[in-house]
């Protein structure tokens, strides 16, 4: 049977297995993204019937990705030039996004937004980020209404604007969502409310089920997540992930099942012990089977 005659039903199905070739959509690298792209456009040309399942899967994901970890070029005196090949690519998709006839944005499920380094800010040191470039995100994150899966990783010293648009956002299909954050220099009023701001998203999203927090402030200004216990955040949720302060907002969840606790090595003399941690949390969480706890790194 030739490609062309195929049904229907088996060309979706090698389309999303294409897509699906990352076991963790959420941890997918924007290399692996493209990849997977640059196979479902050859899928797309092949015939209209190709075009007609594969689109709907090309259109599923986007991913921002720049700056890695080790990546020293922040330190450049002048803009990126990736970011500048990253922003007219964002703009883009805009364009997709927007035009009347297309079904892009009823298809995109799936955001990872993950704009490094986490260390840039702690020296003092602000990368030059094109203006477009930010207002591409907004603008995709303001579009993406439908969106079930959201990765948002981000130094708040870097965009903190990017921050401060996360409340305006309302994703009602919203399941899955990791935030990773960097705060610091937070005494300047430019950054205060950063992680403020992080805690009114998760009230806003009550229908999450999947939730991986990691916070990490050179400064140790500690934002008091237990205050967000009375408002029973996270009412349905069923996974979570992140440390102690994080996990201290949390009501007794009759869906909490799994928890993978990140313990980081302290940096006081006389830490606490993972008793008295557990012991100071709101619980019994006596639903919970799965219990991990994690030390080191941890890259969500």
């Amino acid at each position: 049977m030739s490609a062309m005659k195929l049904p229907p039903e088996i060309c979706c199905t090698i389309a999303e297995a294409i897509r699906n070739s990352s076991v963790d959509a959420l941890a997918k690298t924007r290399e692996e993204w493209m990849k997977e792209n640059a196979s479902l456009l050859s899928l797309l040309r092949v015939s209209k019937a190709w075009m007609h399942e594969t689109l709907p899967v090309l259109q599923s994901e986007i991913v921002v990705e720049a700056f890695d970890f080790l990546d020293y070029a922040w330190k450049e005196e002048t803009p990126n030039p990736r970011l500048e090949l990253y922003t007219n690519q964002l703009s883009q998709i805009l364009v997709a996004m927007r035009a009347s006839e297309s079904r892009f944005v009823a298809r995109l499920n799936t955001l990872s937004i993950n704009l490094r380094p986490l260390t840039c800010t702690r020296w003092g040191v602000l990368p030059l980020v094109p203006p477009l470039f930010v207002e591409c995100i907004k603008d995709i994150l303001s579009l993406a209404s439908r969106l079930r899966y959201l990765r948002f990783s981000l130094n708040s010293g870097l965009l903190p604007s990017l921050f401060f648009h996360l409340p305006t956002l309302h994703f009602p299909l919203l399941r899955e969502v990791r935030l990773v954050i960097l705060t610091c220099s937070l005494r300047t009023p430019e950054y205060e409310g950063v992680v403020e701001e992080t805690g009114n998203f998760l009230l806003n999203h009550p229908t999450l089920q999947d939730v991986s927090l990691y916070l990490t402030d050179y400064e140790r200004n500690l934002y008091q997540w237990e205050q967000l216990r009375v408002e029973n955040p996270l009412p349905n949720l069923e996974r979570f992930r992140g440390g102690y302060m994080e996990l201290s907002m949390l009501a007794s969840s009759d869906h909490l099942t799994a928890i993978e606790y990140i313990r980081l090595a302290p940096e006081s003399e006389e830490p606490q012990t993972l008793e008295w941690e557990f012991s100071q949390l709101s619980g019994p969480f006596i639903h919970v089977t799965h219990l991990s706890i994690l030390t080191g790194s941890i890259v969500l």
